[in-house]
């Protein structure tokens, strides 16, 4: 008689940073693999010691009780953060550096000079996001200023209405219209709060960028909030996987595995140009609502008061960049998002995106990202 494969017995300890939608990449995975997959809801250490399982997903925080009685545990882990990626096991993380030059590639193409970081803590996923932020946006001639809650009240997290000051008062100084990249989109809400109970306009004002893209926490905003679209589930299942290859005899070893995002879901907080130019204003409107159309220049032109030459003159002055070229670039963004995620084929892509052909895709994209298309897409799909 054969006999039946014995079912994994997996726990999943997030602790205070648990997060649905990895638990729910987790919980596919071990669906489809038979897995006994038990979620360790709270902190409290007790609720691993003397557990028997087979492997162990965690959070692995720092100075957290429950983290210290997971790594006593001395079972097959996988790690999902990098606070603590000394430890010799995968460490999963979204790729944090990209989101950041992701964030600055938004905010620029928008036209924004003044810049802020939002942030409540300073631990390594937000130095990265931040680093990448300030990176981009500096190789581009800007600054950026960080505005980290645990760095100016070190001893306490502050009231509501001392935060609130805070942030305002920083905005301020900083000079209005303002960009701001926050770590979370809860974060970014409570941005979006302090400027309202300031008066100060969203978007108008503050356009704000939050990262993850919470299905119940974007669209609710005061103002329905743009973010990074943070793929969580894709963390999940790849951490599980990752698991599973461990207890079937791989050697755990320390490495960092980062998953890419998915680009960015804009709504109202970042639906705005801040350029002093209604002319350039309307024309960047009609091109971000069209260019996945076949438009040309000459279309653009139409729309505009102005006749092509005066039109380019401020389309460089303010964006230096052609009218081509913003259409373009909006263009290519938009390929490389297709070809990231998804089997498209090139000539669909091309269509997708706005070019008349896969031909002039492969020459336009080319000449910007110094790769074909194809090899573009073989290379993000080896990461």
């Amino acid at each position: 008689m054969t006999q039946l494969k014995q079912q994994k017995r997996i726990l999943l300890a997030m602790g205070s940073w648990y997060i649905d939608r990895v638990h729910r990449g987790v919980a596919e995975y071990a669906g489809k693999n038979n897995w006994h997959l038990t979620n360790l809801f709270g902190s409290d250490p007790k609720l691993i010691q003397q557990r028997d399982c087979d492997g162990i997903i965690a959070v692995l925080a720092k100075d957290d009780s429950l983290s210290e009685a997971i790594i006593r545990q001395k079972k097959p882990t996988v790690d999902l953060s990098i606070i603590r990626q000394h430890l010799k096991m995968p460490h999963l993380t979204g790729n944090n550096i990209d989101m950041g030059h992701e964030a600055a590639h938004h905010f620029m193409d928008r036209g924004f000079r003044n810049y802020l970081w939002y942030s409540e803590t300073n631990h390594a996923t937000a130095q990265l996001r931040l680093s990448g932020f300030m990176s981009k946006l500096q190789n581009n001639g800007f600054d950026c200023t960080p505005l980290i809650t645990e760095n100016a009240f070190p001893s306490h997290m502050p009231t509501w209405n001392t935060l609130k000051q805070w942030i305002l008062e920083a905005i301020q100084k900083q000079g209005l219209p303002c960009a701001v990249y926050a770590y979370n989109d809860t974060q970014a809400v409570n941005l979006i709060d302090a400027c309202i109970s300031g008066g100060v306009r969203v978007p108008d004002e503050v356009a704000v960028l939050g990262t993850d893209n919470h299905p119940l926490i974007c669209p609710s905003a005061a103002v329905p909030l743009s973010s990074i679209n943070h793929d969580l589930e894709e963390l999940g299942r790849r951490a599980a996987a990752e698991l599973a290859r461990i207890i079937d005899g791989a050697q755990q070893e320390k490495c960092i595995i980062e998953i890419p995002h998915k680009g960015i879901t804009v709504r109202q907080s970042t639906d705005v140009f801040a350029i002093n130019d209604s002319h350039v204003v309307a024309a960047l409107h009609f091109i971000y609502e069209n260019f996945k159309r076949s438009i040309n220049v000459q279309d653009i032109v139409n729309i505009s008061e102005l006749s092509r030459r005066p039109l380019e003159q401020r389309f460089r002055e303010h964006l230096n960049l052609s009218i081509l070229g913003k259409l373009n670039q909006l263009r290519i963004q938009q390929a490389c998002r297709l070809l990231r995620e998804s089997t498209l084929s090139i000539a669909d892509i091309a269509a997708f995106s706005g070019f008349n052909s896969p031909e002039y895709l492969h020459r336009i994209f080319h000449k910007q990202m110094g790769i074909t298309p194809r090899k573009y897409r073989i290379k993000e799909h080896m990461i």
